[in-house]
């Protein structure tokens, strides 16, 4: 099997891996329906303030792997330093728009996070600590989520001197916030109509 054609499969794998609705399973685990309660997103925020810390953390670690999965075997290709943007991209994008199941997805934030694993992982190292303080300060899973995509990109980029991994961390940055704001723009739109 070719490189390319190597790349091409795990893409589609990890497509199908990042449709798999971590927050829903675990909810109903907990017995409640996550779509009916707070933001409505199965998203981890919203698991951990619907039904607890213990279960919206293992949301955001599910998903966060999710990404890493998808993302740092293609660091194992070498000669193709692009190998882990299209299984990047595809993963978020089965996060967000899964074609199997009658739900959407959620925002993709804590998939693309674990992504960046394998764009830019020196990059997400230096800006973990950072993105945590933040969180601890504002609690706000969005804006900080959106601060440590800027900041592993730059910091990436400053590290390595390469601009692929950043401009995909970017990329799929753009993309999420995109996703949030449509979301819960909607949402918004539906409790004003109520």
């Amino acid at each position: 099997m070719t490189d390319i054609a190597i790349i091409v499969a795990w893409t589609i794998a990890s497509y199908l891996l990042g449709t798999v609705p971590f927050g829903d399973i675990v909810a109903r685990i907990a017995g409640v329906d996550i779509r009916s309660v707070g933001t409505r997103n199965p998203g981890a925020a919203n698991v951990y303030r619907e039904i607890g810390p213990k279960y919206g953390i293992a949301v955001f670690a599910l998903d966060v792997a999710k990404g890493v999965v998808a993302t740092a075997p293609m660091l194992l290709m070498g000669d193709h330093v692009w190998a882990p943007l299209p299984p990047a991209f595809a993963v978020v994008l089965g996060h967000i728009f899964p074609v199997i199941g009658s739900r959407s997805g959620g925002t993709g934030m804590a998939t693309a996070i674990g992504t960046t694993a394998g764009l830019a992982p020196f990059g997400l190292l230096a800006g973990v600590p950072a993105a945590l303080v933040l969180l601890a300060i504002t609690r706000n899973a969005g804006f900080t989520g959106g601060l440590l995509f800027l900041a592993t990109a730059l910091l990436a980029w400053v590290v390595r001197d390469e601009v692929i991994g950043p401009l995909g961390v970017l990329g799929i940055g753009v993309l999420v916030l995109a996703k949030a704001r449509l979301q819960y723009g909607s949402l918004m739109r539906r409790e004003a109509e109520d």
